[in-house]
């Protein structure tokens, strides 16, 4: 089972963590994953035309044959910073 619950900051509650905690009693094979992300404003959306958004595709594509503007690590150096995290 895999689902997606998004709420925002203020429905963060105790009352709603005791109800998962009741959901999911007695099975401990289940795992639960909190992200926090940001919404944009809709101020801050770039609404992009089709050609516009061709274009950056294929630089994109572009940088990734190239090598250019790339960041890649090593499993051990994401191991390393995703438990810092």
């Amino acid at each position: 089972m895999e689902t997606i619950i998004k709420i925002r900051p203020s429905e963060l509650t105790v009352n709603l963590l005791e109800k998962l905690q009741y959901l999911l009693k007695g099975n401990d094979n289940y795992e639960i994953t909190i992200q926090v992300a940001e919404k944009p404003s809709r101020s801050s959306l770039r609404l992009e035309t089709k050609d516009e958004y061709k274009e950056r595709l294929d630089k994109a594509i572009s940088n990734v044959e190239k090598g250019e503007s790339v960041v890649a690590f090593s499993l051990e150096e994401f191991s390393k910073l995703s438990g810092s995290l």
